[in-house]
């Protein structure tokens, strides 16, 4: 039901402004209006710069709604659509990230996923000309294992607008780097 997808959305977003409060980045505005009368999440200040960040999140699989195939995709797919979905509400060269959030409890998490392991798989997705005005993507780890605040980080060499290096500093220094690790 749509609640039910409702109150996932909010958990991933909640998460993620917690993730950003922790690394000294605190959510200014949120449901921020943007391009075409869309809006973003929310916007993050640092050196003055604003960022738009808008939250993907994944649903469980046991509380999902079937899509038209059936089901939802493989791990790759969720990254694709989650770009390709942020993208006309982002301001041209403004500092944009897309997080996505998969809140999975019963299977293995995005997170977790080989495919997101492996720098080159979002990489590749955010390096597609249609994702230039996404600056960076971040990977939110699950509900479990101590992950909820666990995330990696791609940046798109492509963007219009890059983020700034002090704020790159931040998310490299906190990133999660091996998955046992306990960062934040």
């Amino acid at each position: 039901s749509s609640n039910s997808a409702s109150y996932w959305q909010t958990l991933s977003e909640m998460r993620t402004m917690v993730l950003f409060q922790k690394l000294g980045l605190i959510p200014k505005e949120v449901n921020v209006k943007t391009a075409k009368g869309k809006n973003v999440d929310f916007v993050s200040e640092y050196s003055g710069e604003k960022t738009y960040v808008e939250v993907k999140g994944l649903v469980p699989e046991n509380h999902r709604t079937a899509k038209r195939s059936g089901s939802f995709g493989a791990g790759d797919e969720d990254i694709e659509r989650g770009l390709r979905r942020s993208q006309d509400k982002f301001f041209e060269n403004s500092c944009n990230i897309v997080v996505i959030a998969d809140e999975e409890t019963t299977k293995t998490t995005l997170f977790m996923n080989p495919l997101a392991k492996h720098k080159n798989t979002p990489q590749s997705y955010l390096d597609e000309p249609g994702n230039k005005k996404t600056s960076a993507l971040i990977i939110l780890g699950g509900l479990y294992e101590d992950q909820s605040l666990k995330f990696r980080i791609w940046y798109n060499p492509n963007a219009q607008k890059e983020l700034l290096q002090g704020l790159k500093r931040i998310f490299d220094q906190n990133e999660t780097k091996k998955y046992g690790q306990n960062q934040v």
